[in-house]
């Protein structure tokens, strides 16, 4: 017999492992107010019952990465590269512009999906820089993987 079979140890044992189990917002929720007056986590109440939205909107924003690569060459070779480029380079930056002033989760979560719709194209362009200034110039290559 293990000192660890012994009923005493058990149920030490049971009640020094950390659980997983979340404690229900009884009592609702309040906010400090030290750093700042409101935040999304706040105004949308993104606690409690709510907290899923959170990893929801970053999972909407990798969907728009999804369908990026998935339409992005297609509208590359039917349009040509640079205007998707630049169009990809307008949706980024306008959309965290809007999102930023945004009066809803809902309207926030869908901005978020379009940033990750001109994001893919964004990073493949940048990709493909750095195979061309690699061969061309090694010292902006270089500057490229620093900086970008």
């Amino acid at each position: 017999m293990t000192p660890f079979d012994h009923p005493q140890a058990k149920g030490l044992l049971s009640r020094a492992r950390p659980s997983n189990d979340t404690e229900q917002c009884l009592d609702g929720s309040a906010f400090s107010t030290e750093g700042y007056t409101a935040t999304i986590v706040s105004e949308w109440d993104l606690v409690c019952d709510n907290a899923w939205k959170v990893p929801f909107s970053t999972s909407l924003f990798f969907v728009g990465v999804l369908i990026g690569s998935f339409i992005s060459g297609d509208l590359s070779d039917r349009f040509g590269r640079r205007p998707v480029f630049f169009s990809t380079m307008a949706l980024l930056t306008v959309t965290p512009l809007i999102q930023a002033t945004s009066v809803s989760w809902i309207m926030f979560c869908i901005l978020n999906a379009l940033r990750g719709l001109g994001y893919f194209n964004y990073f493949n362009y940048f990709k493909h820089m750095h195979f061309y200034w690699s061969q061309k110039s090694p010292c902006l290559y270089l500057f490229f993987n620093i900086f970008l």
